[in-house]
């Protein structure tokens, strides 16, 4: 960039100065400069700073810091850390941050990972929270998912480990702080657009998971069919059975239900007492399938993207909109659909005040079902030789396929895997808005007061039915004549903040920061459900369709949560090598009970760059620094618990 410094003449006098040139990401640059008068012209080259200390820290300090005077463990990523950006912000995290452990504990579509940063501290944390506390643009994220934020829109994200946050975000913060901004507008003038296009597909990292090829059955003397089990002196294998007739005959029955199989005969001990062909010995006769082979489906993923960054006048602006279709890698199940948009401003209103706003919609829907534990299904008892793609004489996917009298291995393969994604239907769709507000006034050069305030809705409705003529193995009205479940769930928090901070230079060696601020935050849910019991005709759910009066249940249900916190800070940087910073916290939550839900916290900490004393010469070390922090924090029990 073009920088110019403007000196009055008066102080135009040949004199030498040092002029210091800076950049984040780069080493900074000093050179001698002496002032004459008229125009000067220094062109400066900077060396990419591969540790990136000058990088400036806002997360867990009194104010924005430069990393190598932080002095408590903390990370920052950028958008040059994470060039391919993933559609959840912290699925970037992984394997970026020391200390962080992101584990992505399922594969299904629009699931978030489970972030941890050095271990819990509870052996009791049902009902609590046990991940860091994550803010967005100032907006504390107590609802919904962070992948309904996107991940094209991160500009940066700053990681605190440990309990260093607490004394700053109070005991929400004690596993640790994440803290996410977005990006913002261009300073010059003019708009430039990008416009981003992924294809991909969604597809299982494999289909060989060990499927059992042999059986415990008793084939007849052709290997080829299996013996019904017989009782009473009729001789064993006087009956046979081909096993695909058989699921055929047992599922092809016009009624609600499946026909009762014939019961397989155990293969058992020849004579004289021959193990050969007993139990899991023998492979299953004639044709084999891999049936999650039969059930994957290599589905295309697609996210479209474009945005806008600019300024006009003395508006700075980012806006951007996105497309994501990501469906799920089993037959039938959609995934997850996005559609979202966001709108970043910042305000010149004059010279010692600025107005910031960012905003953010989305819109999803979201496939719930699972396939009725297919995984499950098909590692515990599904037999080879049964093609779940085949239908019955009435063009239905099976409800049977073996258990009970079949005698597959386990009971868990007596089901099926492609009914249930016909005739069942659970769908989530969700609208949420995330606003913030914040207004920065510059009185003087020693003073800033910043006011946040910042808003979170979401809004979610499920749908879940079984479809009137649901098909079991045994009669069940409440089942066979369909079900309805829908439920409403509405989220909205708040948060709002006032801080002031005062700087001053005690001596020319001496810079201090002094902070004050009050925080507040709530959080309110509201859940309606509806349920119902036997539909009257088909494909209309609606409670009003419920012949079961008995069966139809509504329920309600409210909660509301206040935090409220008082914090003060201050911090001392003594010769730019001896950093100290001290911060006091006093916090309120309604999850405890009236007596005991005020808790104070606070911290200790120091860093000294041992690299900057002139003491130091050691080769190929430039940067060495020694830090120690000490602090308090605590955590939130349950809502129940009050």
């Amino acid at each position: 960039g073009n920088y110019t410094i403007s000196l009055p003449p008066a102080r135009v006098n040949s004199q030498l100065v040092n002029l210091r040139v800076r950049a984040v990401g780069y080493q900074p640059q000093v050179r001698p400069v002496r002032v004459e008068p008229g125009t000067q012209t220094f062109n400066f080259v900077l060396r990419q700073d591969i540790n990136r200390l000058d990088e400036i820290i806002v997360t867990g300090t009194v104010e924005g810091i430069e990393k190598a005077k932080v002095p408590f463990a903390v990370a920052r990523l950028s958008t040059e850390d994470l060039p391919v950006p993933a559609l959840d912000p912290l699925k970037a995290l992984a394997g970026k941050v020391a200390g962080v452990r992101v584990a992505q504990t399922s594969g299904r579509p629009g699931s978030s990972p489970e972030i941890m940063m050095r271990g819990p501290t509870s052996i009791n944390g049902a009902g609590r929270q046990t991940g860091p506390l994550i803010i967005v643009d100032g907006a504390i994220m107590n609802v919904g998912s962070l992948e309904e934020l996107g991940g094209l829109d991160i500009e940066s994200v700053e990681v605190v480990k440990g309990a260093a946050g607490a004394a700053l975000y109070g005991t929400r913060a004690a596993n640790g702080v994440i803290t996410i901004k977005t990006k913002r507008g261009n300073t010059q003038e003019g708009t430039r657009f990008n416009v981003r296009t992924e294809y991909g597909y969604s597809d299982l990292n494999s289909v060989d998971w060990g499927q059992p090829l042999n059986h415990q059955l008793q084939l007849d003397e052709t290997g080829t069919r299996i013996c019904a089990s017989q009782s009473g002196n009729v001789a064993a294998c006087s009956r046979t059975f081909d096993w695909m007739t058989e699921i055929h005959r047992i599922n092809g029955v016009a009624a609600d239900t499946s026909r009762t199989p014939q019961n397989s005969q155990f293969a058992s001990l020849g004579f004289p007492h021959d193990l050969l062909n007993v139990y899991q010995i023998q492979q299953w006769p004639g044709r084999r399938y891999n049936i999650l082979a039969q059930v994957r489906a290599v589905n295309p993923t697609m996210l479209q993207a474009v945005d806008a960054s600019g300024r006009l006048a003395s508006v700075r602006y980012y806006v951007s909109g996105q497309y994501s279709d990501e469906p799920d890698a089993i037959k039938g199940l959609n995934g997850v659909q996005q559609r979202r948009g966001r709108v970043n401003l910042d305000y010149d209103a004059r010279n010692d005040l600025i107005v910031s706003v960012s905003s953010m919609y989305d819109n999803g829907t979201r496939d719930n079902r699972t396939g009725n534990g297919i995984f499950g299904q098909l590692l515990r008892g599904s037999t080879p030789g049964t093609d779940y793609t085949a239908r019955d004489s009435l063009e239905r996917y099976f409800i049977r396929s073996g258990g009970g009298g079949l005698h597959t291995p386990t009971g868990n393969g007596a089901g099926t895997y492609l009914y249930d994604l016909e005739n069942r239907n659970d769908t989530r769709y969700s609208n949420r808005f995330v606003g913030n507000l914040t207004a920065s006034y510059f009185p003087k050069s020693w003073v800033t007061v910043e006011g946040v305030f910042a808003y979170d809705n979401r809004n979610r409705r499920d749908e879940f039915w079984l479809k009137k003529g649901y098909r079991t193995n045994g009669l069940s009205a409440s089942v066979n004549n369909g079900q309805m479940e829908f439920q409403n769930r509405a989220d909205e928090a708040f948060n709002t903040s006032m801080t002031a901070t005062f700087r001053g230079n005690l001596r020319s060696d001496l810079a201090t920061k002094l902070q004050f601020r009050a925080l507040y935050d709530e959080q309110s849910i509201v859940t309606n459900d509806a349920y119902g019991e036997e539909f009257i005709v088909k494909d209309i759910y609606d409670l009003d369709n419920i012949r079961n009066q008995s069966s139809k249940d509504i329920e309600s249900s409210g909660q509301t949560i206040k935090n409220v916190g008082y914090f003060a800070g201050a911090n001392a940087d003594w010769k730019d090598r001896y950093i100290f910073d001290a911060t006091f916290r006093y916090d309120g939550s309604s999850l405890f009970g009236p007596g005991n839900r005020y808790a104070p916290f606070g911290r200790l900490s120091a860093v000294w760059r041992v690299s900057e004393e002139e003491f130091w010469t050691v080769p190929y070390v430039d940067n060495f620094r020694l830090r120690a922090s000490r602090g308090t924090a605590g955590s939130t029990p349950r809502f129940s618990a009050q």
